[in-house]
């Protein structure tokens, strides 16, 4: 897991306070997530709103980086480690979802709740909890559906173009090549082709799982 960094601007303090009020003030709905999705729910949807989640579908943006797209790098890196000397396709193909490497399915679900949550369902609400219920009243997978039109208009190339662009742009502030390989401890990073292939099982993980 990966924290974005915090803006200290006034805006942004009050706007914390409101999420910590919000959130002790929400009752026992942190009780009812399961305890491995509160901690990355809480960074990621942190992430969306210090930075924003209004993100050109075939990019990809400063809140994705604590979300989807690190853990999409984050696989990466387990798949580099692995002994088994599985290709990528083969190795995605098995083990995206798993509990077992750096993108499980706990993972991915909280990522796309979080940019559910501060994208669509907390807007024009009256409170927090409020927000959290009506999303969470729908399934599983029917918000990974929803994340993958909202977030990427419904589009592979657009998840295979928003994963290259992180690659390519390196949109971060101060988190170069070296960076990226550090914190997905790889020896280095995906080709335009390997990242095409990890973005594609991602996007099939939404779609199926």
């Amino acid at each position: 897991m990966v924290y974005t960094p915090e803006t200290e601007e006034d805006s942004a303090v009050a706007e914390r306070e409101n999420v910590a009020i919000a959130c002790k003030s929400a009752g026992d709905i942190v009780s009812s997530l399961r305890p491995e999705d509160v901690p990355h729910f809480a960074a990621t949807s942190l992430g969306y709103l210090t930075w924003g989640s209004d993100i050109p579908q075939n990019e990809m943006g400063l809140g994705d980086f604590g979300g989807w797209a690190f853990d999409t790098l984050q696989f990466w890196g387990d798949y580099l480690n692995q002994e088994g000397g599985m290709d990528l396709d083969t190795f995605c193909n098995s083990y995206l979802g798993s509990k077992n490497y750096g993108f499980g399915n706990d993972d991915l679900q909280a990522d796309v709740d979080a940019y559910l949550l501060v994208h669509a369902y907390w807007k024009g609400k009256k409170s927090f909890s409020q927000a959290l219920n009506d999303m969470r009243s729908i399934s599983p997978k029917a918000r990974r559906f929803e994340f993958f039109i909202k977030r990427f208009g419904g589009s592979r190339q657009n998840v295979q173009d928003a994963f290259w662009y992180m690659m390519e742009k390196q949109p971060i502030p101060y988190a170069t090549e070296e960076i990226y390989k550090l914190i997905s401890k790889a020896k280095r990073l995906p080709n335009k082709d390997e990242a095409y292939i990890l973005a594609r099982s991602f996007a099939t993980k939404l779609l199926y799982s």
